[in-house]
């Protein structure tokens, strides 16, 4: 059967923007906003990131606001002795949004520095209890 069509899912591509508040990737924003260190998460990304991508939880954590990534940031936070509350939870997950969304548009609007409340809110966030505010 000859092929008619070909879909490519782009998505992902068009929606992971390189760069978080701070001009952090995203695991360094994470780190900024969790006092997680970056390495930790990093590590931990490597083994998960396959699960996360295929829709499964990994190592059987489970989601949080429906959100299989932050189930998994949830259960690296707990491995390290951290818990992050709630709201900082749904300020990350808003804030995940917004950067999704922000990739979506024309480059040129990109650009401007702050685009809203809420991705400048989780960049102004005081550090960890847990880190030095050095």
């Amino acid at each position: 059967m000859p092929v008619r069509a070909v879909v490519f899912d782009l998505l992902f591509t068009l929606v992971a923007p390189t760069l978080y508040p701070g001009s952090r990737t995203r695991l360094g924003w994470i780190e900024d906003v969790t006092g997680i260190p970056e390495q930790t998460l990093r590590e931990s990304w490597v083994t998960a990131e396959p699960d996360i991508e295929a829709g499964r939880s990994p190592n059987g954590c489970e989601p949080v606001n429906d959100s299989i990534e932050l189930g998994w940031l949830k259960q690296v936070a707990i491995r390290c002795g951290q818990t992050i509350p709630s709201e900082l939870m749904n300020t990350i997950e808003l804030d995940w949004d917004l950067c999704r969304r922000t990739a979506l548009q024309p480059i040129a609007s990109r650009s401007a520095p702050g685009l809203s409340p809420r991705f400048r809110r989780s960049s102004m966030l005081p550090a960890s209890p847990t880190r030095s505010a050095s």
